[in-house]
């Protein structure tokens, strides 16, 4: 079996066998680091839905397109099952 995974999925085998160094982190550490993705991916949805827009009539018209784009972030993280919790909330 182990030869298999080898053959078949190296990269899987090399986080089996401790090659990852993210999971060489303590388990704090990594849900700091996936945290960071999060609002990463946060970032990611706000600048591609502002830059999809292009140009606002008001400051009103950019607050709302922000706030529809966190919405959909929100919902899209909370059916991801992770098990964190969305980068939008508060502790």
């Amino acid at each position: 079996m182990d030869r298999e995974i080898r053959l078949h999925c190296p990269g899987l085998a090399a986080v089996v066998a401790g090659g990852d160094p993210v999971l060489a982190f303590d388990p704090a550490i990594r849900k700091v680091v996936y945290a960071t993705n999060a609002i990463e991916s946060l970032n990611r949805v706000i600048r591609k839905s502002i830059k999809t827009r292009g140009s606002f009539p008001t400051d009103d018209a950019a607050t709302r397109l922000i706030y529809l784009a966190v919405r959909s972030f929100r919902k899209m993280a909370a059916t991801s099952g992770n098990g964190l919790p969305p980068a939008t909330s508060s502790p």
